[in-house]
């Protein structure tokens, strides 16, 4: 995700969706801010991607910390 810290760990459940043209290996996800935005609403959705490495995986990580 393109964000800083303190913006990414606001994300909220409600927040993830499901990525129609890869479901089985990634999610998309809005954050309440992101890099090079101005305003909230013009923060759009960020694919979140899993790897197949369950030390490095972005989607095990976090269904792990939610």
């Amino acid at each position: 995700l393109i964000a800083r810290i303190d913006d990414t760990a606001k994300m909220k459940h409600e927040e993830l969706k499901t990525n129609h043209a890869h479901a089985e290996c990634s999610v998309l996800v809005r954050l309440c801010w992101s890099k090079n935005v101005r305003e909230e609403r013009d923060a759009q959705d960020q694919i979140l991607s899993g790897a197949m490495n369950p030390s490095r995986c972005a989607l095990l990580a976090l269904s792990t910390w939610m």
